[in-house]
């Protein structure tokens, strides 16, 4: 095994990396890692919805009722697991992704989700813009080898 394959397939700990042209085997391989890890069903569930809206608490001064963000520390056990795999998220796309993906991706304030969205929608414009490049391609070559086929069958007729 190469290690451009080993990089593409990833390990229990570290995700696939994303090469040119492979985008749909990486995604399948990606996931299947995602779905592998302890925590898989919390991290796909962070590429679905985004991240946990940060939990508030209410605190009442005098005649006032304020609300404020809750501390970490005072998350419950399954926030705690949530906001954990939010952060997994992200860090997994950043590992598995290209520095010239990595530059297109508005990653510094973005959610895994979101940059889950912006890799899909790159990736798959960039497929089906591919798709028809080949298809159009082909098109022409069937027409040529069709012009060509034609004057083959004139000369024979003269």
């Amino acid at each position: 095994m190469t290690s451009r394959e080993a990089l593409a397939i990833g390990t229990d700990v570290k995700p696939p990396v994303l090469f040119k042209g492979e985008y749909e085997q990486w995604k399948d391989i990606f996931m299947d890692f995602i779905e592998r890890h302890e925590l898989g069903g919390l991290i796909k569930k962070s590429f679905e919805e985004g991240i946990m809206p940060i939990p508030m608490k209410t605190h009442t001064v005098g005649d006032e009722e304020r609300e404020y963000q809750l501390p970490p520390e005072e998350f419950t056990e399954e926030q705690t697991k949530r906001a954990k795999t939010d952060r997994l998220a992200k860090s997994f796309i950043l590992q598995g992704i290209p520095n010239e993906i990595y530059v297109k991706i508005d990653s510094y304030k973005a959610t895994g989700k979101e940059m889950w969205d912006q890799l899909e929608k790159m990736l798959e414009l960039k497929i089906i813009t591919t798709a028809r490049i080949v298809s159009t391609a082909n098109m022409v070559s069937i027409a040529e080898e069709v012009n060509t086929a034609m004057e083959i069958n004139a000369a024979r007729e003269d």
